[in-house]
């Protein structure tokens, strides 16, 4: 043979290139269940605590503690989720299908922006067209969102076996991931605070801003402000804009139709409300779990919807976060942890 030829470390090398290939032609062969998977094992570490409480301190059998906890998740996460795309979504077609009203809303924006610079951002035929992509990309993630109810039944199956097998997972995975007892402790702990705060810090600021959002687009005479709320919390899991991609045009709407002060009055509001609440949240979030650089949060969006559409705005700085942990505990296991030169 062969491998009888080779030193141990050659061998060791060839084992580990093939574990590699074997690895990503799994994941290739199983890409289709990415989506499904990860969002069992987000719900599985957001409601693992509640399992082991039933199971373990109020003794419950495994079978009736894992369907309790995913009718939890269904109606703490899945359901309120369905509800607002299928509430939003379709109300969003016909706001961009409407290409009259868009172009004399913004013809009246870009109107008052010449009056006061002297240039003009927008035309009619770049109007039309933004109008028309908008409709084939809403129309495309409705269609994506009814075939998400087939990987939410994948992902319960995968996550009711997770939950009866709660502890024996993690058993599991030690014996097979080659790092330390210690480290994978570490892994473990940082895992769940990256977890948390990805899918459960970023979705409790959404809401919060929302509430703050639909109060003020109240006061200040905004049609639906119930939609449009919902909107700034959706938009504020996008990095650096966040909800500013709703509230700012709103408020040059409503100036450029002469409320000028209700316009301005929706920019304080906004910039002493919505603004400051996201900013004080996400501060307090960040003291309780784990603390995601927004460079991470960024990247980590853009490979998210790439990979996953609508549902990669959690799993991409999620995915990026346990890549980077994962890389740092590796360089810790086998190579120790050099002290690096600073930049004066």
């Amino acid at each position: 043979m062969m491998l009888d030829k080779l030193n141990p470390n050659q061998t060791k090398h060839i084992l580990q290139v093939a574990i590699g290939i074997f690895a990503v032609f799994l994941l290739y062969t199983l890409r289709i269940f990415i989506d499904a998977f990860l969002g069992a094992v987000i719900i599985y570490v957001l409601f693992r605590p509640m399992m082991r409480h039933l199971s373990v301190k109020r003794k419950w059998k495994r079978g009736l503690s894992a369907v309790v906890v995913i009718l939890s998740t269904l109606f703490i996460v899945i359901i309120p989720t369905v509800l607002i795309i299928t509430y939003v979504v379709p109300k969003l077609i016909n706001i961009v299908s409407d290409s009259a009203m868009i172009t004399n809303v913004v013809n009246m924006a870009d109107a008052k922006i010449r009056l006061l610079t002297g240039k003009q951002l927008f035309s009619s035929e770049n109007i039309q067209t933004l109008s028309q992509k908008a409709t084939v990309i809403l129309t495309d993630l409705l269609g994506t969102t009814f075939n998400v109810l087939g990987d939410i039944v994948i992902m319960y199956f995968l996550l009711f076996y997770l939950l009866v097998n709660t502890g024996k997972v993690e058993d599991t995975f030690e014996d097979y991931v080659p790092f330390s007892h210690e480290n994978i402790l570490r892994f473990s702990r940082e895992l769940q605070g990256m977890t948390y705060s990805n899918a459960l810090g970023a979705p409790m600021i959404a809401v919060v801003q929302g509430i703050v959002a639909v109060i003020g687009f109240w006061i200040f005479g905004i049609n639906e402000p119930l939609f449009w709320g919902i909107m700034c919390g959706l938009c504020s899991f996008i990095p650096a804009v966040g909800s500013a991609i709703i509230w700012a045009p709103a408020a040059i709407i409503l100036i450029a139709e002469g409320n000028t002060w209700h316009g301005v009055g929706l920019l304080i509001f906004a910039l002493a409300f919505i603004v400051v609440v996201e900013n004080v949240l996400r501060i307090s979030l960040q003291k309780r779990i784990a603390n995601v650089h927004p460079i991470i949060t960024i990247l980590g969006f853009i490979i998210g919807i790439q990979l996953f559409g609508l549902s990669g705005i959690i799993f991409g700085p999620l995915l990026l976060s346990w890549f980077l942990l994962l890389l740092e505990i590796y360089r810790d296991e086998f190579f120790g942890s050099p002290v690096r030169k600073r930049h004066k």
